[in-house]
């Protein structure tokens, strides 16, 4: 079965998201995304997409004959970013149509705003990943295109066995969409909006039934009901400290991000640089095996001794170990950015790209100012200081007195063991039947527990709020400085590698070369000024990376959410 990895992004601009619309109705066009095998069409009922609940259609053809794909599971995702709010994310699985190729969907977006929708698949024809997108304006019965710029995305046409090729920026929307840790952040979310609806509720009424009977033909049956009536703001304290837990449950998601994309990209750094010391191992092991069999002819015809083909076969060999090692580096950090990106061991994986960079976009004060600004780090502690304080007002509720009322209905069968008197003279059994109604409050007085333990203990985790809070602010200001000092230093490091030192030693190592193959030197002053030639090559690997890593790490220190 042939298995291709494609992918499609839409960052799109909606007044509002998806109109209802049913498959059989003529369907416009909404945006469409060419990609190296296959075309994506969007499309809905009006050509535009509406605010509520609404249905759309996404087909996927072969762009070479236009007839429908095996797409198998489609789902759609949406994500979007609001200013001092984490992400809105949401999502909806795309069945097939009745209609070869046509898979429809319904999703239903509350709010307005710029949405990034990614439609992914998995199929006989392949399976689909996240790239990039284009911009749509929406706002009525009209839809205009404008700043188009769909980019391409990363494919392959990947058999059995064949890896895939990613760039860092497509591994790292893998890795927010897919990694295990942040599903279960975001399970966590859904927990604490469970726990704001729960706390929001009054509590409920108690229904009292009884009934007792006499050894006589005395009997009664009584019912009633009490309602307790969470008085002194009983429950707006629970509502604020789940409201406070909701908003450092979301921040926490944002950090999480902040932290995964990250950790990501200094993973595909490693990787990067171990696949960039492979090849100048395997290009000096391929230069070195051509000169073992030039040595190897020189001592054939006599004009060398054999101790230089001794020496160079060791040569040749300890290339080859060293070639072994760094390719097992390859291998065993793209496992570990397999992992990050929540795929499995043995899903094919090829990163493209090199170890570039991209400068810093904000200067030292203005990184600091930012950071200080956006870190979702600082959201979580300022949310759980804002909690502390709720704690505090609900604890203090609960100490304050409380009241229910309750009524109730008693029907009494009550009589004498005698003989009495009616009206007429006669004489007629003690006994009747009597109906009672009735109401009342009972209320609780806080005269000897006045939740005084749990006040004391909410002050106190107040206070190790703030100091966490203060902490945190020293620890940003302290990482922002760092960051950027280590990355002017890697900075400097790198333009001394780029300027006077490897074009020197690569200019040294063939010369040194050349001398020997007209005879002039010696075969250890080759390897000797090959080895030097390498451990420059592996600093100016590293130098790369150091300076890859500190732009990363400016990035997890300001807290940019994507580049």
């Amino acid at each position: 079965m042939v298995r291709s990895l494609l992918g499609l992004l839409f960052g799109v601009m909606m007044a509002g998201v998806m109109t209802n619309a049913s498959s059989a109705a003529e369907m416009k066009t909404i945006a469409t995304q060419k990609t190296k095998d296959v075309v994506v069409t969007l499309q809905s009922e009006f050509g535009h997409w509406t605010k509520g609940k609404d249905s759309s259609v996404l087909e996927i053809a072969s762009a070479k004959d236009k007839q429908p794909v095996d797409a198998g599971k489609v789902t759609l995702s949406t994500s979007m970013t609001t200013s001092g709010m984490p992400p809105m994310i949401g999502g909806a699985s795309l069945p097939p149509d009745r209609t070869p190729r046509r898979h429809l969907g319904t999703i239903e977006f509350p709010d307005s705003g710029t949405r990034q929708v990614t439609v992914a698949w998995d199929g006989p024809a392949g399976k689909g990943a996240s790239g990039a997108g284009a911009w749509l304006s929406v706002g009525g019965p009209t839809a205009s295109f404008f700043g188009m710029s769909l980019l391409d995305v990363a494919m392959s046409e990947a058999q059995p066995g064949l890896e895939v090729e990613l760039t860092v920026d497509e591994v790292v929307a893998r890795a927010i969409a897919d990694n295990p840790d942040l599903r279960g952040a975001r399970a966590e979310t859904e927990a604490a909006v469970g726990r704001l609806r729960q706390a929001g509720l009054r509590p409920n009424p108690m229904l009292e039934l009884g009934g007792q009977k006499a050894l006589s033909p005395d009997n009664n049956v009584s019912a009633g009901v009490t309602l307790p009536l969470d008085l002194n703001g009983r429950k707006d304290g629970r509502v604020g400290v789940a409201e406070r837990e909701l908003e450092m449950k979301r921040a926490q998601v944002v950090d999480r991000e902040r932290r995964l994309r990250a950790d990501v990209r200094i993973k595909a750094s490693e990787v990067l640089a171990a696949r960039r010391n492979l090849e100048v191992a395997e290009e000096l092991l391929t230069v070195n095996r051509d000169a073992l069999h030039l040595v190897r002819e020189r001592v054939g015809a006599g004009s060398t001794p054999s101790l230089e083909e001794s020496l160079m076969l060791v040569e040749v060999n300890r290339l080859d170990a060293s070639r072994q090692l760094v390719a097992s580096r390859v291998e065993v950090t793209s496992l570990q950015l397999k992992a990050l990106a929540g795929m499995s061991a043995d899903a094919p994986l090829s990163l493209r790209g090199e170890l570039r960079w991209l400068p810093p976009d904000a200067d030292r004060a203005e990184g600091l100012r930012r950071a200080l600004a956006q870190r979702p780090d600082l959201d979580v502690v300022r949310a759980e200081v804002a909690r502390a304080r709720a704690m505090i007002r609900k604890e203090e509720a609960e100490g304050r007195w409380d009241a229910s009322v309750n009524v109730g209905y008693q029907r009494q069968d009550f009589g004498y063991d005698l003989r009495g008197l009616t009206a007429r003279g006669g004489t007629r059994p003690i006994q009747d039947v009597f109906h009672y109604f009735g109401g009342g409050v009972s209320i609780t007085l806080p005269v000897r527990n006045r939740n005084q333990g749990s006040i004391a203990a909410a002050r106190a985790e107040a206070d190790a709020a703030d100091r966490r809070q203060e902490f945190l602010l020293l620890t940003v200001r302290q990482e922002v400085n760092s960051a950027f000092t280590q990355y002017d230093a890697a900075r400097r490091s790198l333009e001394i590698f780029e300027r006077g030192v490897r074009d020197v030693a690569r200019r040294n190592l063939d010369v040194v070369r050349q001398t020997y193959e007209l005879g002039r030197g010696s075969v250890l002053d080759v390897i000797a000024e090959q080895r030097r030639y390498i451990d420059i090559e592996n600093g100016y690997t590293e130098a790369l990376k150091q300076v890859y890593d500190a732009s990363v790490d400016i990035e997890r220190v300001i807290g940019t959410a994507d580049r």
